[in-house]
């Protein structure tokens, strides 16, 4: 089979027109993307309140599960305006996870703690595997997973 086989030969018939290949182009002309927006900062003062009218109307629970979450200051500069956002869009976002059940209080509490770095308590949080070194911060979360237990605890009457 070897010997049927003619090295020397373009593997294209020579019939076939490949424009890439034979024909590049004079003046390649480089993909730009258009230029990225930045929200202005009265933009990002909205969403901010918006968020925060979103998480004032969850359960009160949410105080517990996420401490520290940036109150609205129109006096903030942009870069921590956007951090303030960022931090209140990831409250909201673990919130919806927790009142919808797919996550209990104390989970949320603990990611919480590890999304800011460190604890309430002053300990820095550098993984997951860190969050067992402050002791409050686990009664604190077992606490919060009685009233989830307690608040999703099927009812003693039985509808027949």
């Amino acid at each position: 089979m070897e010997q049927d086989l003619d090295w020397g030969r373009s593997p294209t018939p020579p019939g076939w027109y490949t424009p890439a290949l034979q024909d590049p182009p004079k003046d390649p002309k480089p993909f730009k993307l258009p230029p990225r927006t930045k929200p202005t900062k009265e933009e990002l003062l909205e969403q901010h309140w918006d968020l925060l009218q979103i998480l004032k109307a969850m359960d009160p629970i949410y105080t517990r599960i996420c401490q520290k979450i940036p109150a609205y200051n129109r006096n903030l500069g942009y870069t921590r305006l956007q951090e303030a956002v960022r931090k209140t869009l990831r409250a909201k976002d673990l919130l919806e996870e927790v009142f919808t059940g797919h996550r209990n209080y104390g989970d949320a509490y603990l990611e919480w703690q590890l999304y800011l770095g460190s604890c309430i308590h002053g300990v820095k949080i550098y993984s997951a595997s860190h969050l067992d070194q402050c002791l409050q911060c686990g009664i604190e979360a077992s606490r919060i997973n009685q009233l989830y237990q307690e608040d999703w605890k099927p009812s003693s009457k039985v509808n027949t």
